[in-house]
């Protein structure tokens, strides 16, 4: 039995035995998922190589363009509610919209946090 990517049944015997509707859904379904994979190929090669990656725990990395800035809003709290992350001078740039506070966590993380103005 043939899987997709993430596990889907690609074809079942026990198909057949099933009311035309189900068979047609399950065909639309199947024809959805290999377009949005091969969307999503052609998408991760215009990206090329690169050092910036938005991770995720349930499927493979989205890779972003070389040097990326990411930026994490903090929505309802402002225009200056930000901050931003990104690669420069071989080191993690990380830049508020506002005063940044640094708290060490352990040897080898920190968190950040925006200030009060």
């Amino acid at each position: 039995m043939a899987r997709s990517r993430w596990g889907c049944s690609m074809s079942d015997p026990r198909e057949s035995r099933l009311p035309k509707w189900a068979q047609e859904q399950l065909s639309d379904a199947r024809r959805k998922i290999r377009e949005l994979e091969r969307m999503n190929a052609d998408l991760r090669s215009e990206v090329g190589d690169t050092n910036t990656h938005v991770l995720n725990y349930g499927s493979d990395d989205q890779p972003l363009p070389n040097n990326a800035r990411v930026q994490f809003a903090f929505p309802g709290r402002g225009w200056d509610q930000h901050i931003q992350v990104y690669v420069e001078r071989g080191g993690l740039r990380i830049q508020g919209g506002r005063t940044l506070v640094i708290h060490p966590a352990v040897s080898n993380a920190f968190w950040v946090a925006l200030g009060d103005r």
